[in-house]
């Protein structure tokens, strides 16, 4: 069995283009959160996991939107918005965001004996400063993982998989015989030194071997059309900065 593992797509449709052309089949989609939001194809990213029966988690940033759509945030003309959330909002359909909201924030799904814990941020009590995920140096992180898996799971055979997102870095790290931390890292907007490589990061287990991937995807367009858009600030310079590698012509240098 073949499970494609993904996270951290930020509404770089153009990734999940590529990775389709690449792997071609598959058995089962994991995505582990942060759909929409810092990129432009927001529609596109949600038609497509909904499309490919994608088992979904929350990531901050889908909550993010979601909240401010909750709070009213008015509509505005595509081309005039100034940041990448505004953008968007206003190119998501009332059934994307209907869809985006049967994301539940964690979820466990066990698949060819393999067990995993799927959460975009690990917390734990340990609050957001201590996420697992943002504390792998830290000497204790498999005491928390091992408390955490008990405290969430509880008892499984076979293989489990501590499974999560949003730091955008590529991880396999085993932790125990049976015990496995995974993060397919970001298919969109790399980050650090990441973002001056095109391509985004994901995960294969087939057949119990585990291979991290990268894929190249070309994002001509939508850097083509944050330099015209109407973004400000930090969108504006980030947008660039993080389409520029994924675009032709496009110098790669910061």
């Amino acid at each position: 069995m073949k499970t494609v593992i993904i996270s951290d797509v930020h509404a770089y449709y153009e990734s999940l283009v590529a990775l389709e052309e690449k792997e071609k089949t598959w058995d089962k989609l994991l995505f582990v959160g942060d759909a929409v939001d810092a990129g432009l194809l927001a529609h596109e990213t949600l038609t497509w996991l909904r499309e490919h029966d994608a088992i979904c988690v929350l990531g901050n940033h889908d909550a993010k939107i979601l909240g401010m759509i909750d709070e009213g945030k008015p509509r505005v003309d595509p081309e005039k918005a100034e940041n990448f959330a505004e953008f968007n909002i206003a190119t998501m359909t009332d059934e994307d965001a209907a869809y985006l909201r049967t994301f539940p924030v964690e979820r466990v799904e066990t698949i060819d004996g393999i067990t995993y814990c799927m959460m975009h941020v690990y917390q734990h009590e340990y609050g957001d400063d201590e996420a697992i995920n943002h504390q792998m140096r830290d000497y204790n992180y498999i005491t928390k993982g091992v408390a955490y898996w008990e405290e969430k799971v509880g008892p499984t055979a076979g293989t489990r998989v501590l499974l999560v997102g949003d730091t955008h870095m590529a991880m396999y790290l085993q932790m125990r015989p049976d015990l496995f931390f995974m993060n397919p890292g970001a298919m969109g907007y790399l980050l650090g030194e990441d973002h001056k490589f095109p391509g985004g990061q994901y995960i294969v287990v087939e057949d119990g071997a585990v291979s991290l991937r990268t894929v190249d995807y070309d994002a001509t367009d939508s850097y083509n059309r944050v330099l015209t858009n109407g973004f400000k600030g930090y969108d504006k310079t980030a947008g660039i900065n993080q389409y520029r590698p994924c675009a032709k012509g496009a110098k790669k240098d910061n």
